[in-house]
């Protein structure tokens, strides 16, 4: 169990999101029976959710989680929860990010380049990298 089951589930939905594409394409490409045609959608999304279930925990803490998967990771703030710092997790969130591009600028190739990032109903912030 999570410290914060809110970050988990928000992680888990980014890895299914950025799956979608690529199972949409696989599920489209194969040859079903007529009989199955109806499922097409379901699995396009079964697929996707299951896995996403394969991201490891990496950082467990009430304000944030870091997960892993291949070489993606996505990293989630709860901006509602304290830190040990004492300084706003929105903060501590923004800092990360302009460190990890700062980092990436200095050594393309050798360190996370982020992707995709964003802010969900003011409350949590996330981003995904690649390595």
């Amino acid at each position: 169990m999570v410290k914060n089951p809110d970050l988990k589930r928000i992680g888990k939905d980014i890895f299914r999101n950025l799956l979608t594409p690529g199972v949409e394409t696989m599920v489209e490409s194969i040859e079903l029976p007529e009989v199955f045609e109806p499922l097409r959608e379901t699995m396009k999304y079964e697929i996707a959710e299951q896995l996403a279930d394969f991201a490891q925990v990496q950082v467990d803490e009430d304000y944030r989680i870091r997960m892993m998967m291949g070489n993606g990771l996505v990293y989630v703030y709860d901006f509602e929860k304290p830190n040990e710092e004492e300084i706003p997790t929105k903060d501590l969130y923004r800092t990360a990010i302009r460190n990890t591009e700062m980092m990436y600028e200095k050594f393309p190739g050798h360190f996370e380049e982020i992707i995709k990032r964003g802010i969900i109903n003011n409350r949590f912030g996330y981003y995904v990298t690649v390595v």
